[in-house]
């Protein structure tokens, strides 16, 4: 017989919460990196059209990759919560049934 599932929704909860610091922590360095990278100066033409490119596909692969992390923190805390009914609406159910004659 296989071992019961054994979750711990605070734990699920402490997780979200470090994605949710892992994000903010990414958004402010390559926020401020980003920053850095269009102050610099390479002049026109080609080499310049490639900086604003590499830049605009930079910013859309960071917003990606933060929403991504949100997404995980908040499916981890739905985990959570839908744990926590479940073991509600188990233990209703158990404490309803009527014992064995």
């Amino acid at each position: 017989m296989p071992e019961p599932l054994r979750v711990d929704p605070t734990e699920l909860h402490l997780i979200a919460g470090r994605l949710e610091g892992h994000t903010s922590d990414f958004l402010a360095a390559h926020s401020g990196s980003h920053w850095r990278a269009a102050q610099v100066s390479i002049g026109s033409g080609a080499a310049s059209a490639a900086l604003r490119q590499m830049l605009c596909k930079w910013e859309d692969d960071g917003g990606h990759f933060a929403a991504r992390l949100t997404k995980h923190a908040e499916d981890h805390r739905e985990a959570a919560v839908r744990y926590i009914n479940t073991d509600t609406v188990g233990a209703d159910a158990i404490d309803a049934a009527d014992p064995a004659p």
